[in-house]
């Protein structure tokens, strides 16, 4: 019974197999104030999710005003949590149980009174990010930056930790504000790289007017660290001027990109979390009052923004320094209105969007980010929201990269998926009824397409734990009997020749007699 379909596949095939990488990534949050159908501009808040490649954008009564956030999306793409600074809030966009009180303090007083609301923000930069917790499903930690009293100096470092394995899956917040460090840092600077062993996180914070970069490692069972590593260039004392630090995708550099330090570029060892080989490159004093820094998809090129220029360097050049050449100027090419360039991040659909010091209808975006100089096609204010967004674009760590295949550390056997790339207009699995209370239809769009070998549904609960599986038939459709699974929520996750594709979440209920 396979029907027809305009459902539109590209794929890439390696070694005859595929699969998909668990989709921590789709959902950004963004916006800001409050929507008021009275008020002449677009406010409120917008989930940016990127299903089928391109972003779309749902609208919420309320954004997350200004520069401090994460959000966290559970491996079928649903958005589960987000934060901003003030508060955590689940997929219903309210407080999560226990989710208020983040960063306690004067700052905390003074700029999160409405955080129930949600119109609140934490007004730092970067300072906030979001794991899955290591071997632990349905386990996630978030690590944070409360401001120090008076100065208002990034200071202290804490942990907050989410379990989603709640009854109405909607979390709960077991442990909050653990405080792991204290000591003045740069206030926008907070990045994290998997461990070479497929497994554990680096998270690492440079510190203000000196060299010393501390690192941490989030394991299944605890956060070790502080560990001090004194490397590269001292830093300027702290300046009310924003930058960015992040890693390359394939884990092997990192860079801190800000107004009064310029471009601080390192090796990066994914095994000891350590960084060598540093370099530095300074803007033209009169080109940088902001900073935003993303690496291309292969990791070739790195992309540096100072408000009014964007730069790309090229990492395969034997001068990397040199290598810089400007893509773009607001004030060359001010199209609809001149607007900064400010933070970057590659997005799950392999282009790079960047925000503005400002309150923008508007993000930048790199469409091509893997070629080389113009070919990269910027376009200044070339994605168009809906509502008007302030300052921000969300701190989420490059989730695709796995094991350090051959390194000292590649010691847990977890390995990268096979390369693949589904880009689709719609879902590949869906599942119907959902809710459902006896028998469920599974359907597979384009089932058997290519050198599949074969297609299996895992039906397994929100630990990860397999219940049932079944083999997809040529034809793409599959019923199975739920009568035996106790009400709650499950997850039919489709496989191709045992690699993970796409999963979809329903609910079995019981029919009252």
């Amino acid at each position: 019974m396979k029907k027809a379909t305009s459902l539109i596949w590209i794929l890439i095939w390696i070694s005859g197999g595929v699969s998909a990488q668990k989709e921590y990534e789709n959902n950004w949050i963004l916006g800001y104030g409050v929507s008021n159908d009275n008020w002449k501009y677009h406010i409120g808040g917008m989930r940016v999710h990127f299903e089928g490649g391109e972003p779309v954008v749902d609208t919420m009564n309320v954004g997350p005003s200004d520069t401090f956030v994460t959000t966290m999306s559970d491996e079928a793409g649903e958005l589960i949590f987000y934060s901003n600074g003030c508060s955590i809030f689940n997929s219903n966009y309210q407080v999560m149980d226990s989710g208020n009180h983040l960063n306690p303090g004067e700052v905390y007083d003074s700029y999160c009174d409405s955080e129930e609301d949600g119109t609140s923000y934490y007004p730092n930069f970067n300072l906030i990010i979001s794991f899955p917790r290591p071997s632990h499903p349905g386990q996630y930690e978030v690590f944070h930056v409360a401001a120090e009293d008076g100065t208002y100096l990034s200071k202290t470092l804490y942990q907050t930790s989410i379990d989603m394995n709640v009854p109405g899956g909607l979390g709960k917040i077991t442990a909050k504000n653990k405080e792991l460090f204290s000591k003045t840092i740069v206030a926008d600077a907070l990045a994290a790289c998997r461990h070479g062993n497929g497994r554990d996180w680096w998270i690492l914070m440079p510190m203000v007017g000196e060299k010393t970069i501390y690192r941490f490692l989030l394991t299944p069972d605890t956060t070790l660290g502080p560990y001090a590593q004194q490397v590269g260039y001292d830093k300027k004392p702290y300046v009310l001027t924003p930058g960015q630090c992040c890693f390359s995708p394939d884990g092997k550099h990192y860079v801190h990109a800000d107004p009064g330090n310029g471009v601080n570029l390192y090796d990066f060892d994914a095994c000891t979390g350590l960084l060598s080989n540093a370099q530095r490159y300074y803007y033209a004093p009169d080109t940088a009052f902001c900073s935003g820094a993303a690496f291309s998809p292969n990791s070739r090129f790195l992309y540096v923004s100072t408000g009014v220029k964007l730069y790309q360097y090229d990492m395969w050049s034997p001068d990397i320094g040199a290598s810089r050449i400007v893509i773009d100027d607001v004030n060359a090419n001010p199209a609809p209105s001149p607007a900064s360039i400010f933070v970057g991040r590659l997005a799950i659909n392999d282009k790079i969007y960047f925000s503005s010091t400002g309150t923008i209808g508007y993000l930048h975006v790199i469409n091509k980010p893997d070629e080389a100089g113009k070919a990269c096609d910027f376009v200044q204010q070339g994605y168009k929201l809906p509502r008007l967004n302030d300052w921000i674009v969300p701190n989420i760590p490059y989730f695709r990269l796995f094991d350090q295949p051959g390194s000292p550390c590649d010691t847990l056997g977890i390995d990268a998926p096979i390369s693949t790339k589904y880009v689709t207009a719609k879902s590949i699995i869906s599942v119907f009824p959902n809710p459902v209370s006896t028998t469920l239809s599974i359907n597979v769009q384009q089932a058997g397409y290519g050198s599949v070998r074969e297609q299996t549904v895992d039906i397994t609960d929100l630990l990860g734990r397999k219940l049932y599986s079944v083999k997809i038939d040529y034809d793409g459709h599959v019923e199975l009997d739920t009568q035996a699974l106790p009400p709650g929520m499950y997850i039919a996750v489709l496989r191709a020749d045992g690699h993970h594709v796409q999963a979809v979440k329903f609910v079995v209920v019981r029919s009252e007699k």
